[in-house]
């Protein structure tokens, strides 16, 4: 987060799915680092925390 200009410690992020009008899917990430969608989810935490809304 060092590039993102205003991001701070504490800040709230998003890193698969909807906030408001913006979105990234395991495709989209995948293609950034030149994997697959299935790489992205496998390696996920299982045991970070998740919050549902």
């Amino acid at each position: 987060m060092t590039d993102t200009p205003g991001a701070a410690a504490g800040d709230e992020v998003v890193l698969l799915g909807k906030q408001g009008d913006d979105s990234i899917t395991a495709d989209q990430l995948a293609a950034m680092i030149g994997t697959i969608n299935f790489e992205i989810v496998a390696r996920l935490d299982p045991f970070a925390p998740r919050v549902l809304v």
